[in-house]
């Protein structure tokens, strides 16, 4: 049949048969996307480099251990199909990874689609499983999408409401439901924290009304594990508490030292976050120079476990500096204004992660905040692993730099490479001893645990020399609705520390669950030309800068003159002061227009090169096909 339809187009005059090429070719397009779409929907081939579309190991691991049915019904109203286009290319994508879900599942998983019509049955039941209505028309109507998952058991629970801006945490929240399905009990962890996590006046989330809100990292917390917040005075860590987190400890208690000590003995378990500087704890203090150092650390437990983070340095980077707005005081040169690399500010990528560690592997991206550096001394029984660390281009900033009103320009004008590799974040593994001879006298009516001297758990402590990253200002991107639901993610920070837990409670299949990065993705080729641009004119421009001020500090020397010493060519000199202090800032504006044409010039460039090289690649395999199939016509 196709031999008798070839020969039949070969007697057709050039032109009909080129239209009949395209109008075959248009055919074809058409019939493979209808069976695409109708029968193998199902089926995708994931060529993203990180697997962005493919399930990760936790996700796989959990369906396949599921024992008993799950009905899942998914509601979503149809007429947001054409009333909001976001709304419908991300209903495809949950109907998609269900499918997924259900078919690893063996079946398990019993998809159950509802389009709830307005004031029908299905909306009442929607209503009773908690799905948020979207309003449409101001109000007026409005529609359904949503999730609700109800096991054989009689566990059940819902996504209220699916929003296209959690795209990226799609994976994470399908599954989260499925696993809390097989372990309906969460893990209880105990935390100790001197940061206002739980409630918080400068939370992004308080709604200015007088009340404190929790940070999202409490609320991720939340989500997922029974939490049970611990004094930095207590005496005895309860037994029943499978993880200790341990953030920013300012006030510990004799007490409170040897309660952790001897819960390290007993259990093994924790996660730690100390830090040099912290910068939520500052942000929420009177800022003066005399504002008390605002680190934390664990008091002689890490002297006695050789672990060190020095309180009087942050490090930093200026490969992985976070770059920051310099606003110039002068209302009227605001102009002037400009971002810069700030060193101690950190964002870490897949690189600066421990690929060989199942933790940290899982990792795409963190930012830090004046972290400091982990080093352990010699005759340690702990074990220590690096999970995150700089590049060589770091070095050792004192606290005093960065503590109060740092001057981001000054810092990386001093910045010099150490050519060092920094650790910032560790796993300790090993048997330890206790830090104390003897339990110090417990208060009145408190009966202490038996006091025990070595391990009876190898320990397994996740320690990171930075607490900023629970802090919602450095990973989350909070909207004005200021509804949890709608914050998003911009790095893994919250991830890390929830992977950590699980990790250490023996979670490692559900670890990379969480984490999935957004599609919008940074051009790292562009970062790069970006950066050596700006190192181009970064010489010319600190000459101008320096010019600049002298000009200006020579100005306001003659003009506190007084007539006495003022010569006759005085005004001369103000006037050619002035002159010259104007030359130098429009010099200083040029630089930094000819910096921002040239950065522009080359985005531009990239930007139309990637529009452009797939439309242009089809039409060479168009114009290849063509002369191929034209060669064989004149052959024959």
């Amino acid at each position: 049949m196709i031999q008798k339809l070839k020969q039949k187009i070969q007697t057709l005059p050039p032109r009909r048969r080129l239209w009949t090429l395209v109008f075959l070719m248009l055919i074809g397009f058409f019939a493979v996307n209808y069976i695409s779409n109708t029968y193998l929907s199902g089926w995708q081939v994931d060529l993203t480099e990180d697997k962005q579309h493919s399930l990760s190991a936790g996700s796989i691991k959990t369906l396949q251990e599921l024992q008993e049915n799950i009905d899942v019904y998914f509601y979503y109203s149809k007429r947001l199909d054409y009333e909001s286009p976001d709304h419908a290319l991300f209903a495809r994508q949950v109907k998609n990874l269900l499918n997924q879900y259900s078919n690893i599942s063996k079946g398990r998983i019993r998809l159950h689609d509802i389009d709830p019509e307005p004031y029908s049955e299905q909306e009442d039941r929607a209503i009773e499983y908690g799905i948020r209505p979207i309003p449409l028309y101001g109000g007026a109507q409005q529609a359904y999408f949503g999730l609700y998952v109800r096991s054989g058991l009689g566990n059940s629970a819902a996504i209220q409401q699916f929003t296209p801006s959690r795209a990226g945490l799609l994976e994470y929240d399908l599954t989260r439901i499925f696993y809390a399905m097989l372990h309906p009990k969460l893990p209880k962890i105990g935390v100790i924290t001197s940061l206002p996590m739980d409630a918080d006046y400068f939370s992004p989330l308080a709604r200015g009304d007088g009340a404190p809100a929790p940070w999202f990292f409490w609320l991720q917390l939340q989500q997922s594990y029974q939490i049970e917040k611990l004094a930095e005075n207590i005496s005895a860590i309860p037994d029943h508490v499978e993880v200790l987190l341990i953030v920013h400890p300012k006030n510990l208690t004799e007490q409170a030292m040897y309660a952790i000590d001897q819960y390290m003995l007993r259990n093994g378990k924790a996660v730690i976050l100390l830090d040099p500087h912290s910068e939520a704890a500052a942000a929420r203090k009177a800022a003066s120079k005399d504002m008390p150092p605002q680190n934390s650390d664990l008091g002689k437990l890490l002297d006695h476990w050789k672990i060190k983070i020095d309180p009087n340095f942050v490090v930093g980077d200026k490969s992985l500096a976070h770059r920051v707005v310099i606003e110039n005081p002068d209302p009227q040169a605001r102009s002037q204004s400009q971002a810069v690399n700030y060193a101690p500010w950190l964002r870490l990528g897949v690189e600066q992660m421990n690929a060989q560690d199942v933790l940290s592997a899982n990792t795409k991206k963190i930012n830090l905040a004046t972290a400091g550096a982990i080093e352990m001394a010699d005759g340690a029984s702990l074990r220590l692993t690096p999970l995150i660390q700089t590049t060589t281009h770091s070095m050792k900033i004192p606290v005093e730099k960065i503590r109060y009103m740092p001057n981001p320009e000054e810092i990386a004008a001093e910045f010099k490479d150490s050519g060092e590799v920094y650790t910032l974040a560790a796993r300790l593994t090993g048997n330890l001893t206790s830090t104390f001879d003897a339990p110090p006298s417990p208060p009145k009516d408190i009966k202490l645990p038996e006091f025990i001297k070595e391990s009876q758990k190898p320990a397994n402590i996740i320690l990171l020399a930075d607490s900023d990253m629970t802090d919602d200002r450095f990973w989350v991107q909070v909207p004005e609705t200021l509804q949890a639901g709608y914050i998003i993610p911009s790095s893994g920070n919250g991830d890390f520390i929830l992977n950590a837990i699980d990790n250490i409670l023996g979670g490692d299949a559900f670890l990379g669950l969480r984490t999935r990065d957004s599609a919008n993705r940074p051009l790292t080729v562009l970062n790069d030309i970006r950066k050596s641009a700006e190192e181009k004119f970064s010489a010319q421009q600190k000459d101008l800068q320096a010019k600049l001020k002298s000009a200006e500090e020579k100005l306001k020397e003659l003009q506190s003159e007084s007539k006495e010493k003022q010569a006759e060519d005085w005004q001369q000199t103000i006037v050619a002061a002035q002159k010259d202090i104007l030359t130098t800032r429009s010099a200083l504006r040029r630089v930094q227009l000819d910096l921002n044409r040239d950065i522009q010039g080359i985005e531009n460039t990239i930007r139309l090169i990637l529009i452009l090289i797939w439309p242009l690649l089809w039409a060479i395999i168009l114009i290849f096909g063509l002369k191929i199939w034209r060669g064989r016509k004149v052959s024959y």
